[in-house]
């Protein structure tokens, strides 16, 4: 009921997010301005039409634009309504495939509801008319989907969160290992779909745009303020002065700022890769861990992750803990059954520590922090003000690669 009241009071907001995503389907309706979609300044000019206050860029692919068309013909405030109340049933639906899924028992539901109920992240994500919770949706129903070996539907959600958002090309390399080859195969026929309506649609050039302004973006000195929660804003923020967007580094080392993060990127990418390698891929638990970290990796390591994109986090959440915590009634069940474990022996089987460290990520992450807070932002201070990225990098942590049996 509160994040119900809490949508409601900010559905009629002004603010950047959904604005981005109305302008880039309006341009791409507006025949001969389609050039307009990468040129922030043109973009901008877009925006204060229906926003005159706010200013944004476009940084989605060409493909997103497309698929945001149906939304760019009901007026702007329309729109806006419509999508956060889709968002939110979004995200009830979300939690009710997982819950159903995963036959939760009571307090394993009750806990998971109030997760995502309550997150911060998520609240942020209405607010702005973000469309995380809608992409959160769409992993569900590929997970869902995998797991019943329902291809088609996966390769369909899978090859769209590619489409929309660049999200989860390495699941591509997951479905081939799985020796899911018709998921692969439907995967990429429907990206290959949508690429080719983009181009017909807009041009070759926009995707020659998006890169150009994808490149400019993460290496240019915004990337490196604390808003961004990933490794290469870290290493930025510590290690690299700009008199306006990082005036108090830690030390000014733009080479340490730099290749910092790219191996530190590399050593994420290559803990999920060794997983991808030596587990068993006949151990159906495997693909779920592999899309689980995978996910948490993509954001850890993607240059410009905000808080909002975290709501993505809780299907892996759900599914660690599943896997971690299995007899904590995420199991078929109800509290007091004399054949279910425990809380206390739930938690003393899987250890104490190891479950204080799981709840400790998730409050990293969902719970709502000052990390942006100026004082923070002051040289070693700056150490404190990336909780969301050390909650995922404590749950990738946690997450060794399987072999031949469940934890």
């Amino acid at each position: 009921m509160h994040l119900l009241v809490q949508t409601a009071q900010v559905v009629g907001d002004s603010t950047h997010g959904f604005v981005a995503v109305y302008t880039a389907g309006r341009i791409a309706l507006e025949e001969g301005k389609h050039h307009q979609l990468y040129d922030h300044d043109a973009f901008r000019a877009h925006v204060h039409r229906f926003e005159p206050e706010i200013a944004d860029i476009n940084l989605n692919p060409p493909t997103f634009a497309v698929l945001m068309t149906p939304w760019a013909h009901l007026p702007y405030s329309t729109a806006r309504t419509v999508w956060i109340w889709l968002s939110f049933g979004a995200l009830i639906v979300s939690l009710l495939l997982v819950y159903r899924e995963l036959q939760m028992g009571v307090l394993a539901g009750a806990i998971w509801f109030s997760l995502g109920l309550s997150s911060a992240t998520v609240l942020e994500c209405f607010r702005l008319g973000q469309v995380y919770t809608v992409a959160l949706l769409l992993w569900v129903i590929a997970w869902v989907s995998l797991r019943r070996s329902q291809s088609i539907v996966a390769s369909i959600s899978l090859g769209t969160l590619f489409c929309w958002k660049l999200l989860g090309p390495w699941m591509l390399l997951i479905l081939i290992r799985t020796r899911r080859y018709r998921a692969a195969l439907s995967m990429f026929v429907v990206v290959g779909l949508l690429v080719v309506a983009s181009i017909s649609w807009l041009g070759a050039g926009s995707w020659l745009d998006l890169l150009a302004v994808l490149t400019a973006s993460s290496n240019g000195p915004s990337s490196g303020v604390t808003a961004y929660q990933t490794v290469t804003s870290f290493f930025h923020h510590l290690f690299s002065y700009h008199p306006g967007w990082n005036p108090d580094p830690v030390w000014d080392a733009p080479f340490v700022a730099t290749w910092g993060g790219r191996l530190a990127s590399l050593a994420v990418i290559a803990f999920w890769a060794l997983g991808f390698v030596r587990c068993d891929w006949r151990n159906t638990q495997w693909l779920e861990r592999m899309l689980a970290v995978g996910l948490l990796v993509s954001l850890a390591i993607k240059p410009l992750t905000l808080d909002y994109h975290f709501p993505l986090t809780l299907l892996s959440i759900a599914v660690l803990a599943d896997q971690f915590f299995s007899g904590f009634e995420l199991t078929a069940g109800s509290v007091g059954r004399a054949d279910q474990p425990t809380l206390w022996a739930t938690a003393t089987r899987a250890g104490l520590g190891r479950l204080a460290l799981f709840v400790a990520a998730i409050t990293l992450i969902h719970a709502d922090l000052p990390y942006r807070s100026p004082r923070l932002a002051e040289g070693a201070w700056a150490l404190l003000a990336y909780p969301k990225l050390l909650g995922a990098l404590i749950l990738i942590g946690m997450s060794r690669p399987l072999r031949g049996k469940k934890d």
